[in-house]
Order: structure tokens, then C-alpha cells, then sequence
């Protein structure tokens, strides 16, 4: 079963609505980029998953992106750690010749 919670654009909702998943002991919480503070502030135990936004260290979403810790992982796609190795990588690729078909 999937519980579905939506703040219909009051953010005060928010917490709220995180500690009434949280009461409902569901499995996992899956979250918005700005409503994962308050889903980590809900609960310690129920694991949190979420997506987008800056940098999740930063923000003070995760303690660190290269190590686990605590009970919420996502996905950044802007995070300043990955930076230079997306860079390393674009450079990698430009370096390459193309090889010709035959």
C-alpha cells in the first residue's frame, strides 16, 4: 500500500504531515528535496529517500556524500563534491579521437 501526503503548497503543513507517515510506520518515506528536513526531523528509525535539489551536505540533508550515515540517501544532481569528476570526465571525452567507421 502507498500513502500519499501532499502540503497543496503550504510548506507549514509539512512537518505535520511527516509525523502523521511517521505514526503510520510505513516502510519508507519518499521525499521532495525540501520536505526531507522535515521527514529527518520526524523520525530516525523509518529510512528517507529524495530527490534533486543543491548540496545535500550543505543543506544539512546527509552528514556526507561519500560515506552512510543515519537513515536518508538521495540523489543530487548538483552536488558541489561531484563537480570536478563530472569536469574530469567531460575532459576525458573531449581528449578522445573518434574512431573512423569502416
Amino acid at each position: 500500500m502507498v500513502e500519499i501526503r501532499l502540503a497543496d503548497g503550504q510548506p507549514d503543513r509539512v512537518p505535520a504531515l511527516a509525523a502523521e507517515l511517521v505514526n503510520l510506520r510505513v516502510n519508507v518515506l519518499a521525499s521532495g528535496y525540501q520536505t526531507a528536513r522535515a521527514a529527518k526531523a520526524a523520525t530516525e528509525t523509518i529510512p528517507i529517500v529524495f530527490m534533486g535539489g543543491a548540496d545535500p551536505v550543505r543543506a544539512g540533508r546527509v552528514a556526507s556524500i561519500n560515506q552512510r550515515g543515519g537513515n536518508i540517501t538521495g540523489v543530487s544532481l548538483a552536488a558541489t563534491e561531484l563537480l570536478g569528476k563530472r569536469l574530469g570526465l567531460l575532459r576525458e571525452l573531449v581528449r578522445k579521437p573518434r574512431s573512423s567507421a569502416r
